[in-house]
């Protein structure tokens, strides 16, 4: 029994990973990365492939949902809030039917999905951010991720002026 916050995580998650406009789905170390949005009769989407060592899993840049055990940390999550905290894997196992939406993505791109279409459990890892409290009006407060610091530039000294020529003293004859 997984408890309210990790379900509706896993909930917002995968609607965020059905509505993506760019959603990468690893299985069998390979990585599909389909970029673009299905429109009404007209599919606009590009797809490209690539092998890859991470489990299987569906990530965007919002979220990203493990079917095998992963090791270490999440992949790097972007641009919202999920980027600046830090990050660690849940297990939770979820009802299949959570789950449709993706598993229609698997099928489309590889030949089955990553979990059998007879379970009715399905046990995930999600990486959710690492809660360190309340803020008053009840939302949570992330712990931040360690960011890179980035190389400091090397300092170029500046060019000195080459110094003024010297011109022969001439003398009047």
């Amino acid at each position: 029994m997984i408890n309210m916050v990790v379900f509706n995580h896993i909930r917002r998650a995968l609607e965020s990973l059905a509505t993506s406009t760019l959603i990468r789905l690893v299985f069998h170390g390979v990585e599909a990365t389909i970029n673009g949005r299905n429109r009404a009769r007209v599919s606009r989407r590009t797809v490209e492939f690539a092998p890859s060592p991470s489990p299987a899993m569906a990530r965007n840049m919002r979220a990203a949902i493990a079917f095998e055990p992963p090791s270490g940390d999440p992949p790097p999550l972007d641009t919202n809030y999920l980027a600046q905290a830090r990050c660690e894997w849940r297990q939770a196992q979820v009802p299949a039917s959570l789950l449709d939406g993706l598993r229609r993505e698997f099928l489309r791109y590889f030949d089955k999905a990553p979990w059998s279409w007879m379970d009715r459990i399905v046990t995930v890892w999600v990486a959710m951010p690492v809660v360190v409290g309340w803020f008053e009006d009840g939302s949570p407060r992330y712990q931040v991720a360690e960011q890179p610091q980035p190389e400091p530039e090397p300092v170029v000294p500046p060019l000195k002026a080459p110094p003024p020529p010297q011109w022969p003293e001439t003398q009047p004859e």
